[in-house]
């Protein structure tokens, strides 16, 4: 019924927009909608959602952030406009998706548009920022380095090219991203 009402009537009108606020977690969703994109995340939106909401009066939808193992540069690289990618997100039956057409819908918001652009940038200029962003990449790293090794001798692969390789293409990705996201 949410997803609905917000396609189906327009959110440039405050009334309308009032309506999706009392349904939708507004921080939450622009908060999960930038992540996916500012890391961009290629197994998303097509797949990996989750949302809950409680079943106590007065709650609203939330986003589940899961399954970033294709961001960070594993999918495409830093300089890709995954925000334009995820507004106009299609299945694979060239099917739109509903969580994209929320976000558009909610983009011709001038108060939503405004707190979104506001929200993007605060998190560019404080969590993604590669000093934090790559600390906090670097220390995970290192806290699954054993397991890795022994991942990879079990199931196979080679730590060297994942210590050597990915994770420097990935330190590439969060030390670059954040012009090219802004710009987007």
């Amino acid at each position: 019924d949410m997803a609905n009402f917000i396609k189906g009537n327009p959110m440039d009108n405050t009334a309308n927009y009032n309506v999706a606020k009392n349904w939708l977690d507004i921080p939450n969703f622009c908060d999960h909608f930038i992540t996916q994109t500012y890391y961009v995340n290629w197994d998303w939106p097509q797949n990996n959602i989750r949302y809950w909401k409680a079943w106590a009066p007065g709650s609203k939808w939330r986003y589940i952030l899961v399954d970033l193992d294709f961001g960070l540069g594993m999918g495409n690289n830093f300089t890709f406009n995954d925000l334009n990618r995820a507004i106009n997100a299609t299945n694979w039956v060239n099917q739109p998706i509903v969580h994209a057409d929320i976000l558009k819908s909610l983009l011709v918001n001038t108060e939503f548009q405004n707190y979104f652009i506001n929200r993007y940038a605060d998190l560019i200029n404080t969590t993604f920022h590669p000093n934090n962003l790559g600390v906090m990449a670097l220390a995970i790293r290192d806290s699954i380095a054993n397991e890795m090794q022994k991942h990879m001798v079990r199931w196979g692969g080679d730590f060297n090219y994942w210590n050597g390789f990915e994770i420097p293409k990935m330190m590439t990705f969060i030390n670059s991203r954040q012009g090219p996201a802004r710009d987007h």
